[in-house]
């Protein structure tokens, strides 16, 4: 037996109504968020709230869940598969240099910080859904430091820093969270997803990322997709050359990444395995304990925020590459 489960998270009423109509206009259908719906909801930020948005602390104000955006995704949907056909798993597969503990979360206050204050700063346009931000090489990242990252995305760091550090062998953290000067120049990439959108399978590519990336996510979970990196010609995308999980064969695995979680990948886990992330609208996850009957759960408005090293040279600012997305950069498959 399945159960079905959905996700909520608290965001900004003001955005999603934008979102929204936009989506709406483009199919000719009201929008779920219309007038009689405007009281349901909203944010405050720790990184400097909206004029627009209501306080917490306001009577009037209750906590809302946004779970009916997946009615208006699903406009768009037609081709997507309901469900993700392969059932993932809650903890860390075995692959040598990932590292993951579901336990292991952002306080869910800051969390929703976070992701409202990027939404009102990167994303008040619905045409867009990635924004990429760097920090120069030799800067440190303390909120306030002058660093080249915006206060919300340096306390991100400091935060993670501290929430992995009993995850991470010592060698690992120092790689991720290095003492300042940093080495290389710093990539933050902010992705927003709706239900339903997917990544395609890939590796970062090898000569303008580093080891190390950490991957978060917030506002909504979904289950990321790792597949082994097979010999080929050399010449085709990795993706083209892995073992594939749907079928059930071969070294192919999925994991449940719950809001406020991070993943990290190095070394094999970043060079020998493509990650990926299913276009559905829901996913096949194990029970909590392991041992019940799985559930489905829905996706929700997802904001992901990838951190990873540029190697010297990266920085040069070109074409990009359509095979390299990142580890959560959303080329939508």
């Amino acid at each position: 037996m399945t159960h079905r489960t959905p996700l909520s998270i608290v965001t900004d009423t003001a955005l999603l109504q934008t979102f929204a109509d936009a989506a709406a206009d483009d199919y000719d259908t009201p929008s779920v968020y219309s007038q009689e719906s405007t009281t349901d909801s909203d944010v405050d930020s720790l990184f400097g709230p909206s004029s627009e948005a209501p306080s917490l602390d306001d009577p009037a104000f209750v906590p809302p869940s946004i779970t009916r955006m997946s009615s208006l995704t699903t406009l768009n949907s037609a081709d997507w598969p309901c469900v993700a056909t392969v059932l993932a798993s809650r903890s860390a597969p075995s692959i040598p240099g990932l590292f993951f503990d579901p336990a292991s979360r952002l306080p869910e206050d800051f969390a929703e910080d976070v992701m409202s204050t990027c939404i009102q700063m990167y994303f008040r346009s619905p045409d867009v859904d990635q924004v990429m931000l760097f920090e120069r090489s030799g800067e440190p990242t303390q909120p306030g430091s002058g660093s080249g990252l915006p206060p919300v995305l340096s306390s991100l760091l400091s935060s993670l820093s501290t929430l992995l550090r009993p995850l991470l062998p010592p060698e690992k953290h120092e790689l991720l969270f290095p003492a300042p000067p940093t080495p290389y120049a710093r990539q933050a990439i902010l992705n927003l997803y709706w239900p339903g959108d997917g990544i395609t399978p890939h590796v970062d590519l090898l000569d303008r990322y580093g080891d190390g990336i950490i991957g978060v996510s917030f506002g909504s979970g979904c289950v990321m997709r790792f597949a082994k990196v097979l010999k080929g010609r050399g010449d085709e995308p990795a993706s083209q050359r892995t073992e594939e999980i749907a079928s059930g064969e071969g070294d192919g695995c999925g994991v449940y990444l719950p809001p406020g979680s991070a993943i990290v990948m190095t070394e094999e886990a970043r060079y020998g395995w493509t990650h990926g992330i299913e276009k559905c609208m829901e996913d096949l996850v194990e029970s909590e304990d392991g041992k019940g009957p799985s559930v489905v759960l829905s996706r929700d408005v997802r904001l992901s925020v990838t951190f990873r090293w540029l190697l010297p040279g990266a920085d040069v600012v070109g074409e990009p590459d359509v095979h390299d997305p990142g580890p959560d950069a959303g080329i939508r498959s």
